[in-house]
């Protein structure tokens, strides 16, 4: 969840982003994480951490392959029509799966990992954004940290952490 504040002649507004995560218990919600049960659970568990009625752009956090990507944008596209978001956004999705949930509503924002080490949204993703009006947001820009000098010693990370790799 990501929250910023802006300030402008003493109004302050927030605008909140926030994404579906894959619950802990997948039986208990039907076995997937893009399915529509679970993507309106954990869009109202966002609404009621956040102690608020309105989201500005939700991720879909990771696609999931068992669920056609229009059923989970649709869902997504429900809580729009709703009023509990403003804006659907997508995670890590080919430039394909974009391009099909884009028909079934208007991403805002897709975010992938881009750094000088991975340039994968070089070869469609981005022309796919730039094609549909959508904005590209990269995460790890800093190659998840080595780049910034932090991290000095693979030692001192534990075991089955994603940097290694």
């Amino acid at each position: 969840t990501h929250i910023t504040a802006a300030y402008s002649n003493n109004a302050q507004t927030h605008n909140v982003s926030s994404s579906a995560q894959r619950p802990q218990n997948l039986e208990k919600i039907g076995g997937n994480s893009g399915n529509t049960k679970n993507i309106t659970q954990t869009l109202d568990e966002s609404l009621q951490r956040l102690n608020t009625e309105y989201i500005d752009l939700y991720y879909l956090h990771r696609r999931d392959f068992n669920v056609p990507i229009e059923d989970s944008v649709g869902a997504l596209a429900d809580a729009v029509r709703a009023g509990k978001i403003g804006n659907i956004g997508l995670s890590e999705c080919s430039s394909d799966t974009i391009l099909k949930a884009h028909a079934e509503h208007k991403i805002c924002a897709v975010q992938s990992e881009y750094s000088l080490w991975t340039r994968d949204p070089d070869y469609k993703v981005i022309q796919q954004c730039r094609d549909l009006g959508i904005g590209f947001v990269p995460f790890s820009p800093l190659g998840r940290a080595f780049l910034s000098g932090v991290v000095r010693d693979m030692t001192i990370l534990v075991s089955g952490h994603m940097r290694p790799s």
